[in-house]
């Protein structure tokens, strides 16, 4: 317990250096001390611990452990000590679902996860703060027909282009380990109801190359959750994504990427 706070106080003075509010450094604090397994307890059993090491928890069922009282509970709070708590305005966000009043506004514009969470990442990829001509562009929102499905869009400019007219297909693994680290870090922000999402980075990334498309082309990656670990750190998960093409509807390519946090927040700045 005395390491789980050192490492807590230790985090928590960390957001503060880079500018987390009060109640952002609250949440962040809390998860992390919650977040640690009690195996390392005298009352734990080595029967418990290796049960949790080889029983993944997939996505379906680690849902259902909420609790929406707890849920309902925990984003009301986080909202009435003024924390945005649903900064891109989404009607899928868990705070809007589980009817937190003030989480969504219908009248105020939506942005992208990208935009709400990280407006100043230079990463080229998908960093709004990316200048140069080699600028992807990739823009993640919660899909509106589904819950806990990002759907992403981009275009690859000319620069990847690995035969005239022609993108490198292993550009497709690029777009992918983007839009699924997005996906990765929502749904353990979401599931640990804090206000802005953890650092997570791939640690395993599958491509399936299907069709070749060409420079400028739009494209729609869509996600979906096939795994996600969080009983005990290093958390993990586990994320499918489909990338097709916006003018055939064409599947382009498939992958599956998996992810593990390492950091408490994604970006303070």
């Amino acid at each position: 317990m005395r390491g789980r706070a050192m490492r807590a106080c230790a985090e928590t003075i960390g957001a503060m250096r880079r500018g987390a509010t009060r109640a952002e450094r609250g949440a962040i604090g809390r998860w992390l001390i919650s977040s640690r397994d009690d195996d390392r307890s005298a009352g734990a059993t080595r029967e418990r611990a290796n049960a949790l090491e080889t029983r993944p928890r997939t996505y379906a069922n680690a849902s259902r452990a909420f609790g929406a009282s707890r849920t309902v509970e925990q984003w009301s709070e986080l909202a009435e000590r003024g924390v945005d708590v649903n900064p891109c305005n989404s009607p899928k966000h868990p705070a809007a679902l589980a009817g937190v009043q003030t989480a969504f506004d219908a009248g105020r514009t939506r942005r992208s996860l990208q935009e709400a969470y990280d407006p100043h990442c230079i990463d080229f990829v998908c960093g709004r703060a990316h200048d140069t001509a080699g600028k992807i562009g990739l823009v993640s929102y919660r899909c509106e027909n589904e819950e806990n499905v990002l759907e992403s869009h981009l275009k690859f400019p000319s620069q990847y282009e690995e035969f005239p007219g022609i993108i490198g297909p292993a550009m497709y693994g690029v777009a992918a380990s983007a839009h699924g680290n997005w996906a990765a870090s929502i749904a353990l922000m979401d599931r640990a109801i804090l206000p802005r999402p953890p650092l997570v980075a791939v640690k395993s990334l599958a491509v399936s190359v299907v069709d070749l498309v060409g420079p400028g082309e739009p494209l729609t990656l869509r996600s979906r959750l096939l795994e996600v670990e969080d009983a005990r750190e290093p958390f993990r998960v586990v994320v499918e994504i489909e990338i097709k093409s916006k003018a055939t509807s064409k599947v382009v390519a498939r992958a599956e990427c998996s992810y593990e946090k390492i950091g408490a927040v994604r970006s303070m700045r």
